[in-house]
This record gives structure tokens, C-alpha cells and sequence, in this order.
């Protein structure tokens, strides 16, 4: 609103622009008849070369304007608009009120454009906000509502043209980075610029925007003062660490992501419609961390705000399946640290509710259902109740119904009828299960890709199924056996202590038939991994040290039986060093370069860690399809 100064009539004149005023503010239109008749009346009389003369058609303009919000009418737009180009036809160069006038005018052409959908009008939204923000002053309020006002333009633009909005995107972060610290806006606009970065991200573009993102949402949950506001941008900042772990493998993310998530599900109140996207998220982000790091902080603090807040959901969320299956998979990970029987209760029977949620959709029903068998399978061998397999067995049947002909859920559909095959017939010894195992694993490295990381796990187990029948037929099942386990060791996507227990199985298996040169071989391989699985992996407990101490036997020993002793001390002093240096914490490369390039070091770390990492396999197949594509990349690098 522009007020003119002098002249006979300025009191009567600041009056209609006082009433002017109220009207914007309150949205008491009462008087905007009257107002109007006076603002025309003011703009007749003052001669078209006079200086206040643009002020007075501004007003005029703003006037027409309320009358289209009032009424709704296109002609009274229009007629704001003529005003306006007015204005800014009358202003003179050194009128401090141009800005507002190109402002006024961008606004209006919009609105116009919005109805009528005219290319021509969007073009000239845009020119005028973009003179509207070249001609106001950086770190000024007016500024930052110019570039707001600019994005609407240039969405509008890209709308109709079918074109990309990256532009538009760059504005809202010059608003942001422009907004002074004294906006009251300002934290509701770092968190709309964050949320829109991280859907640019997810369309496409680089990591660059993820960062952004991440920075914007983590200042606007610092000044946001709290409420459901507070909430979501806990809640966006949260996901958008998941989303930079899935892309660069740092669990660091996700440990921040459990903090801040955990925040926004515990200030959220009961039925609070984003309680669940929040413990979701929490879950997740808890259970990756705890997958790929052994650490228990962040799983330990996810469980203990998912207890509290679980029951808070709404009954009618339709991630309610989602949160419930999330939870089941941290208190299995619990259970795998604690051993204690409560917890994988608690695990079967949230995995149980998550699996026959009336509403959930077929994909979540599934991978619920995969989380209910692991959950049973597992108390099966904790507590050897037979009713479990028979649950097991039934939530399988309902797999296979439900599950697609093929894909990620098809393959653990199989693996997971060969585990429960071998529960079978460890309590049945009956032959035919056995064989009905080994066809499941045989089913899922038929399909499976060559190079896909989880080959060398399956053929594990497949191998340790053999093993059982080779006692009955070994001559027939060593071959297969040993074929298998070679190239599950030398599978170079596989995580490395993986190839090493495969390797290691290998070499039992040959020793246990006599193959000395196929024992001593395997064991080999599995010496020159060690390094990659004690050098950076967590320091080994007791029952690890116990089982490298015996690998370093094992193959002294089939060197021995070889006819290679002077080998076999070789191998022996060889593998002493190694477990010397993981027991001090000296005596290697990464050792030195620790002391010297401390943050290189870390980082290399950090890249092993990512190229060993391969997601449980019932996180889902979007986020282990992420985790070897990350480690593809890292690898090319």
C-alpha cells in the first residue's frame, strides 16, 4: 500500500489509505465501495506527469483487487492489472516503490493466469517478479517475498510449458539463503525449501540437493519453535538422512536420523497422522545402523521409543502394518544381542499383527509375513516348540499365494521353505526334507543373478545342507558342494567375511573326505580375506577369536597331510601376525595410517564398511537394490 505525501487533500487522502489498509488486513470489506469511489476520485484529480500519480493508481489497483477476492469476478482482475501496468508506467526511475508495483502486478497477472491458463501472462508474471527482486534489497523481507512470488511464476511457467521446474528450485534457495534471521517466516521456508530439494532428489537429481536438503531441514528443526511444524521438519530431516545413507553408506546419517526421528515421535500426540511415518522411519533407520555398524545405541533408543509410542497409532492408519513390521525386526535384532525369550515374543507377535492388518497391501503383507516366518524360525530354535514350524509352514503357504512368479520376495519365499526344511528334519530326521532344502536353495541360485552379493550367503547355506547328506552319499555331493562354495569365495560383490565362510566350509568339507590339495586350497582363500574381515570389522569376542585360531590350524593341518610342512609353518607364522595385530591393534598398513592421515584412514574404513554391507534380506528389495548400487560406485571409484 503507497501513501502520497502534500497536496490540499493528504488528510482526507491518508484516510482512504488507512481504510485501505484495514481492508488488506482484516478482510473487512465493508467499506470497499466507498474506498473505491474515493480512490478513483484521488487518481482524476492528480495531473498524469505528477510525481504521486503511481501511488495513487497502485492503490487503485489494490482496491479492484480486493474486489476479485470479494467477488470473484475476472473483469475486476483485469482491471488491477490495467492499474498496475499504470503504475509502473507513471513511476518515475528514482520512485523507491517500483518493487512494489512489479510485485502487485506479478501477483495479479498469476492469478489471471491461474484462470485462464494464457502462456503470455505467466511470462509476464515472471519479468515483472524477477524486476521485483533485482530492484530490492538484498536481506530485505520484500526481497525474499519478490523471489517467493518469482517461484510461483516459474512453476506456473514450467506447468504449462511441460517443462523442468530446476530453475524455479535455484530461486527458492536464493529466498532462503536471503531470508534475514528476524523472518518470522523464515523456518517455515527452510523447511519448504528442504522438502523441495529432497523431491528434487528423488526425481533424479544429484546428491548435491540431498545435502542441501539435509542442511536447510537441520536449520529449520533448530528455529522452528515447536508444534506439528517442529514435527515435520524433525520428521523430513529424518527420512532425508535415510535417503543419504541409502546413496553414500554413511551409518553416521543414520544414527543422526534415529536421534531426530525419535524426537518427532515422541513429542507427537496420540492419532497424530504423522506418528507413523515417524516410527517407520525410526525402525528402519534404527535396524540399518545396527546392521551395518554391530553398535546398539541407535537400535537400543529406537526400541525404547517405539514401545512407548506404538499403541498411539490410529487404528485406521494405513501404515499401521508398516510400523508394526518394522518393530518385529528390531526386537529380532534384540533378541539376536540379549537371547532373551520375551523379546522374540514381542517380535512374533508384532510381526503376526503386521502380517493380518484387515487393510495392508499385498508387498506389505508379504514382507510381513517373511518377517513372521524368521521371527517363528527363530524361536524354534530357541525353544524347540513344534507349533512354530506348523505357523511357519502356514504363514509360508500364504507367501506363495500372494507372492509374485518371480522377484526378490519369490527368491525368499524359496530360501526361507529350504530353512524351514531343515528345522524339519532336525526334528524329524526324515531324508525327505532334507532333499526338499537343498531344492529351495538350488531354486534360488537357478535365479538369481550371477553377481548379485546374496548368492554367496544362499550357497552356504545350501552347502551346510549338503554336508548333512553327505554323510549319507558323499562321493555324489561333494562335487556339487565344492563347486558352489568355490564360487560363492570368489564372488567379488559378496561381503568378505561371507567368502570367507564359504571358503572356510569348503575346506572342511574337503578335509572331511580326504582332499587334502582342495582343503589346503580353500583354507588358503580364506587366510587371504581375513585381513579384509579382521582389519576392519569389530574387534572379535571370544568365540571369534576361537574359530580364526582354528582356521590357522585347520589349514596348517591340511598343509601338513599335504606333504607341505615347510608350508605349513609358513602359514602358521603368517596367521599368528594377523591375529597378533588384531588383538594389539598394530602391525599393519591401516595401522600406520591411523597414526599419520587419521581422517584418510577413517575413510577408508568407513568405504570397506560400505562395501561389506549388504542389508538383511527382509528390509526389503528397494533397499538392498540401493546398497549394491552404492557399492557398484564405490567399487568403479
Amino acid at each position: 500500500m503507497t501513501s502520497s505525501r502534500g497536496g490540499p487533500q493528504a488528510a482526507s487522502h491518508d484516510a482512504v489509505i488507512a481504510a485501505l489498509q484495514h481492508m488488506v488486513r482484516s478482510r473487512d470489506l465493508a467499506a470497499l465501495p466507498e474506498t473505491t469511489e474515493a480512490l478513483s476520485r484521488i487518481v482524476e484529480e492528480i495531473p498524469l506527469n505528477d510525481a504521486q500519480r503511481a501511488a495513487a493508481v497502485n492503490n487503485l489497483g489494490n482496491a479492484m483487487h480486493l474486489w476479485f477476492e470479494a467477488d470473484g469476478h475476472p473483469a475486476d482482475l483485469d482491471e488491477a492489472i490495467r492499474h498496475y501496468r499504470e503504475a509502473l508506467d507513471s513511476a518515475r526511475r528514482t520512485d523507491p516503490q517500483r518493487p512494489l508495483y512489479w510485485s502487485n502486478l506479478s501477483l495479479a497477472l498469476l492469478k489471471q493466469a491461474r484462470r485462464s491458463r494464457r502462456p503470455e501472462l505467466v511470462e509476464e508474471a515472471v519479468t515483472t517478479a524477477r524486476q521485483a527482486a533485482d530492484f530490492t534489497s538484498l536481506g530485505s523481507r520484500q526481497r525474499v517475498a519478490a523471489l517467493l512470488r518469482l517461484v510461483d511464476a516459474l512453476r506456473m511457467r514450467a506447468a504449462l510449458g511441460g517443462t523442468g521446474t530446476e530453475e524455479a528450485v535455484d530461486v527458492l534457495r536464493e529466498a532462503a539463503a536471503d531470508a534475514p534471521p528476524d523472518l518470522p517466516e523464515r523456518p517455515t521456508l527452510l523447511l519448504r525449501v528442504g522438502t523441495t530439494l529432497v523431491t528434487c532428489f528423488d526425481q533424479g537429481s544429484g546428491v548435491e540437493k540431498l545435502d542441501a536438503a539435509v542442511q536447510l531441514l537441520h536449520d529449520a528443526a533448530d528455529e522452528v519453535p515447536g508444534g506439528p511444524d517442529l514435527r515435520v521438519a524433525l520428521c523430513r530431516l529424518g527420512v532425508a538422512l535415510r535417503m543419504r545413507f541409502d546413496e553414500e553408506g554413511d551409518p553416521e546419517d543414520l544414527r543422526c536420523a534415529v536421534d531426530e526421528l525419535s524426537r518427532a515421535a515422541t513429542s507427537s500426540p496420540r492419532d497424530d497422522g504423522l506418528l507413523a511415518t515417524a516410527l517407520f522411519n525410526l525402525a528402519g533407520a534404527g535396524a540399518e545402523h545396527f546392521d551395518c555398524t554391530a553398535e546398539r545405541g541407535a537400535l537400543d533408543e529406537a526400541i525404547e521409543v517405539l514401545d512407548r509410542s506404538v499403541e498411539r497409532l490410529r487404528s485406521d492408519d494405513p501404515r499401521l502394518a508398516s510400523v508394526f513390521l518394522s518393530f518385529s525386526e528390531l526386537l529380532r535384532w534384540q533378541f539376536a544381542i540379549t537371547r532373551d525369550g520375551r523379546t522374540l515374543d514381542a517380535a512374533v507377535d508384532f510381526a503376526d499383527r503386521a502380517a493380518y492388518c484387515a487393510d495392508a497391501p499385498d508387498e506389505d503383507r508379504c514382507c510381513a509375513l517373511r518377517v513372521f516366518v524368521a521371527c517363528l524360525l527363530c524361536r524354534f530354535e530357541n525353544a524347540g516348540a513344534a507349533d512354530d514350524l506348523a505357523r511357519a509352514d502356514a504363514a509360508l503357504t500364504e507367501l506363495d499365494r500372494l507372492a509374485p512368479a518371480d522377484g526378490p520376495v519369490r527368491l525368499g519365499h524359496w530360501i526361507q521353505r529350504g530353512r524351514l526344511a531343515v528345522r524339519e528334519f532336525e526334528q524329524s530326521q526324515a531324508k525327505s526334507t532334507l532333499n526338499a532344502a537343498i531344492t529351495a536353495y538350488q531354486r534360488v541360485l537357478a535365479a538369481m543373478p550371477a553377481d548379485d552379493p546374496e548368492r554367496a550367503a544362499v550357497s552356504v547355506e545350501l552347502c551346510n545342507v549338503l554336508q548333512r547328506q553327505s554323510k549319507q552319499n558323499r562321493r555324489r555331493t561333494y562335487r556339487l558342494a565344492h563347486a558352489t562354495l568355490r564360487a560363492a569365495a570368489e564372488l567379488p560383490t559378496a561381503p568378505a567375511a561371507t567368502r570367507m565362510r564359504a571358503a572356510v566350509l569348503a575346506g572342511h568339507l574337503a578335509a572331511e573326505t580326504s582332499r587334502w590339495e582342495d582343503a589346503a586350497t580353500m583354507f588358503k582363500s580364506a587366510m587371504a580375506l581375513l585381513p579384509l574381515v579382521t582389519r576392519f570389522g569389530p574387534p572379535p569376542d571370544a568365540a571369534r577369536r576361537y574359530e580364526l585360531t582354528a582356521l590357522v590350524a585347520d589349514m596348517a593341518a591340511c598343509a601338513v597331510h599335504d606333504g607341505t610342512p615347510k608350508q605349513a609353518v609358513e602359514l602358521l607364522e603368517h596367521g599368528r601376525n594377523l591375529l597378533l595385530a588384531q588383538a594389539l591393534g598394530t602391525g599393519d598398513e591401516h595401522t600406520a595410517l591411523r597414526h599419520e592421515l587419521p581422517a584418510l584412514a577413517a575413510d577408508l574404513q568407513r568405504v570397506r564398511q560400505q562395501l561389506d554391507y549388504l542389508p538383511d534380506n527382509l528390509l526389503g528389495a528397494a533397499v538392498r537394490r540401493k546398497a549394491v548400487g552404492r557399492q557398484r560406485r564405490l567399487a568403479d571409484r
